[in-house]
């Protein structure tokens, strides 16, 4: 997966060019500011936390449209939080961080988890569920494909996604926000820059499917080493 790092870091250095030249606004870190789409109707759904997250329907599936941020599976067993790279980069079990360590990424951006929570099929509240491949493959054919359906999914505005945002329009009122991912090596990269979100489906006994979000309209499908730590969206039942 070398060549999946050496992606990451181009992207983040092309992206740096572009904020150079540009008047990027400062993060906010209060969750309660993320740009929803106003001229949507949301639900709402609870963790076993306790956490509220705003919901969408997309074509008459309902999403999560807000990352996930429960430290327990819906059984109330905590998941290990692991702040170490050394030790992510080492482990086999399951494991969530936050980016940089910081409480206020967990609040705006969600927690970086690994496959081996989501393998376990219980940390969405219940009712919902970790989406499969086909799931993500149906959301974006139906927002006009791989090419178009990032844009209508991206947080419009500049205040999280740092790049070329022109295309985008949170036209569905999935809100994608960029909470970076934690590498198989234990480094965190890619916050403001990019998003990527696992799915059910696993590619083979070391990998899975994902789908991510950088700078552009796209939301593209790859898979990745199942020690990642990276965002977890929740589909419903």
């Amino acid at each position: 997966m070398r060549y999946l790092l050496i992606f990451l870091y181009f992207q983040l250095f092309i992206v740096g060019c572009k904020k150079k030249e540009s008047n990027i606004k400062p993060t906010p870190t209060n969750s309660s500011i993320i740009s929803f789409n106003s001229n949507l109707t949301y639900g709402t759904v609870k963790d076993i936390d306790g956490n509220s997250y705003k919901t969408i329907v997309i074509n008459g599936a309902e999403w999560m449209a807000e990352n996930l941020k429960v430290t327990k599976y819906n059984d109330s067993t905590s998941i290990p939080y692991v702040s170490d790279s050394v030790a992510w980069a080492d482990i086999t079990t399951p494991a969530y961080c936050m980016y940089g360590n910081k409480i206020e990424n967990k609040d705006l951006y969600g927690l970086l988890y690994n496959y081996y929570v989501v393998n376990t099929k219980n940390v969405c509240p219940k009712g919902w569920h970790l989406p499969s491949d086909q799931e993500w493959a149906d959301l974006t054919s139906n927002l006009g494909g791989a090419s178009l359906a990032g844009g209508k999914m991206k947080e419009a505005g500049d205040y999280h996604w740092i790049g070329l945002n022109e295309f985008t329009s949170n036209s569905s009122g999935f809100t994608a926000l960029p909470g970076g991912v934690r590498d198989y090596d234990g480094v965190m990269v890619g916050q403001r820059y990019m998003g990527y979100w696992w799915s059910s489906t696993e590619q083979s006994a070391d990998f899975t499917y994902v789908r991510y979000l950088h700078n552009d309209a796209h939301c593209e499908r790859s898979y990745i080493l199942k020690n990642y730590g990276i965002s977890i969206r929740c589909l419903k039942n």
